[in-house]
């Protein structure tokens, strides 16, 4: 998969482990884009938190399709069914669990999204992927 366009994101080479640090680094790093005593800071915070909820949606997403395919055989993917997001910290704590506990061959377990075949890595991919999208999307707003 190539890097995205907008926000440079390149999940070739991510192990699961650094998948997992990532998840769990997200609302640390969220947190951190806006000071306390910065006199923009409730323009700024309505910025951040809006991109917080959708990378806490997509994360989500992620997650629940990523679950699917750990337990079950070649899900079907499509029927968009799943979590709906909530507090970014609790999504990317629960994707981040669930994904440290698939090991070895779990990663290439797949289900189906419109007829293509999707394996748990890249759904992993998905979610760190929307973290690291959506921090990008809020420093370049504020």
């Amino acid at each position: 998969m190539a890097p995205c366009p907008i926000c440079g994101f390149d999940s070739r080479g991510l192990a699961p482990a650094d998948g997992v640090a990532a998840l769990r680094s997200f609302p640390r790093r969220f947190g951190e884009l806006v000071q306390d005593d910065d006199p923009d800071r409730e323009t700024k915070l309505a910025i951040v938190e809006r991109e917080e909820a959708a990378a806490a949606s997509e994360m989500a997403a992620a997650g629940e399709a990523l679950r699917r395919v750990l337990v079950s055989d070649e899900p079907s993917l499509d029927d968009g069914s799943g979590s709906s997001g909530g507090e970014l910290a609790s999504v990317a704590d629960a994707v981040a669990d669930l994904a440290a506990s698939a090991h070895g061959s779990q990663w290439q377990r797949t289900g189906r999204r419109n007829e293509t075949s999707v394996t748990a890595l890249e759904l992993l991919d998905e979610a760190v992927h929307a973290g690291a999208h959506h921090l990008r999307l809020a420093e370049r707003a504020i």
